[in-house]
């Protein structure tokens, strides 16, 4: 498989993942399940509402992707979304995403990084690092696929921030 056939389909299999991540951020403003999940050891601004919002994201995003999947040529796909649980793959992917956030943000409170601080090149590849570590307890993935998704949605991660901040819905002390 060459290189762009490669990220594609890396990007493809954990976009749920980058969705969930993406989602918490804009889910700031919903009031339900607004209770911090550890208040002393992550910091008030990771909730309940968080993982919920986000792991609902992901399950949502890979029942659309096995809907889309019909009509994209199979040698883009790591995996046959008519084969696999996609209850599973999104649980997975959301939660892994969200996790790694969490324990990014303990590491991050830990070395006394206030929220909201940057911290690269962690925060750009945490979630990824979850999401990609959780989908391989259900799916085998080969470690080029799993390094990648790391880079790939690194990259993304690092240009969203800072489209964000141009549109002023970031801080600069956010990005790097």
């Amino acid at each position: 498989m060459n290189i762009l056939l490669q990220i594609i389909s890396v990007f493809w299999l954990f976009l749920p993942a980058g969705i969930a991540n993406m989602t918490i951020f804009l889910s700031r403003n919903i009031n339900i399940l607004n209770k911090p999940v550890n208040k002393k050891l992550i910091g008030e601004h990771k909730t309940y509402k968080g993982f919920v919002v986000g792991v609902g994201i992901a399950i949502i995003a890979v029942y659309l992707q096995a809907i889309i999947s019909n009509y994209i040529n199979s040698e883009y796909l790591i995996i046959d979304y008519q084969a696999v649980n996609l209850l599973l793959v999104g649980f997975l992917l959301g939660s892994g995403a969200v996790l790694g956030d969490l324990t990014k943000s303990l590491f991050k409170r830990r070395k006394g990084i206030s929220p909201g601080h940057s911290w690269p090149p962690w925060d750009e590849i945490d979630f990824s690092i979850g999401a990609v570590l959780f989908l391989s307890l259900y799916i085998i993935i080969d470690i080029y696929s799993m390094i990648l998704a790391v880079i790939v949605f690194g990259i993304i991660s690092l240009a969203g921030s800072y489209i964000g901040y141009l549109f002023g819905l970031r801080k600069k002390s956010e990005i790097l």
